[in-house]
């Protein structure tokens, strides 16, 4: 996916890695990925959010919203499936309009939720933007409405090489997920980490909503803020 992604995209990404190891976070979410549109600068993207907040603004917000790690983590950091599907969905856009290269645009456009109903009403990014005052929905029209000018998006997307050469967090696959004790990239169904020796399911478990990890005695996602203390059909 990362071929279609334009130059700016590709700096907006490795500075949400940045932001992500900023906090001493263990995988990038969307709320890094929102700091790393916003602070690339001159993408779409930051032309929708710079006039309306400041990104250290964001940044606080964030910090109060998922606190800080205790130490700044040494591997490769993945997204989290809300983000890698923000990312899926922001491609999906491109293409739909026509787009050669994927955008800051498209990224920003997909990340915010069209109304309380949308998958991504619940991410952090969107909480984070909706705590300082902003209306998502309108922040996500006036990003595609930029996107549909053709004299704003006729970048061209950077070549692979150039890409893996930033050092992008790996997407994880439909075959592989992080592990939640050292987040390392494991098997879908592994029932021991070949990293660390633990068990996925040790103490952790999915949110049966958004499937990010949680901690097995939460009673709410600390991420969609779904309640947790029933799972569905019971």
């Amino acid at each position: 996916m990362f071929e279609r992604f334009s130059e700016k995209a590709i700096k907006s990404i490795v500075l949400a890695q940045q932001e992500a190891r900023r906090y001493c976070h263990n995988s990038v979410g969307t709320e890094h990925i929102l700091l790393g549109v916003l602070g690339e600068g001159s993408g779409i993207a930051a032309q929708v959010l710079r006039p309306r907040v400041q990104i250290s603004d964001v940044r606080e917000k964030v910090e109060a919203l998922m606190g800080r790690g205790l130490s700044a983590p040494s591997i490769e950091l993945p997204f989290t499936p809300r983000a890698r599907a923000a990312l899926q969905m922001a491609d999906a856009e491109r293409e739909r309009l026509g787009h050669t290269a994927l955008d800051t645009g498209h990224i920003l456009w997909a990340l915010l939720p069209a109304d309380p109903l949308d998958i991504n009403a619940g991410s952090v990014a969107a909480r984070a933007l909706e705590d300082l005052g902003l209306d998502c929905a309108q922040l996500r029209e006036k990003a595609l409405e930029l996107l549909q000018n053709p004299e704003v998006v006729d970048e061209q997307p950077k070549e692979i090489q150039d890409a893996q050469t930033l050092a992008i967090p790996p997407v994880l696959t439909d075959t592989r997920f992080a592990c939640p004790h050292c987040c390392e990239l494991i098997r879908i169904g592994a029932s021991v980490c070949r990293y660390c020796r633990r068990s996925p399911s040790d103490h952790y478990r999915r949110c049966h909503a958004c499937a990010e990890w949680i901690q097995d005695k939460a009673t709410i996602c600390r991420f969609c803020k779904t309640p947790e203390s029933q799972p569905p059909g019971t």
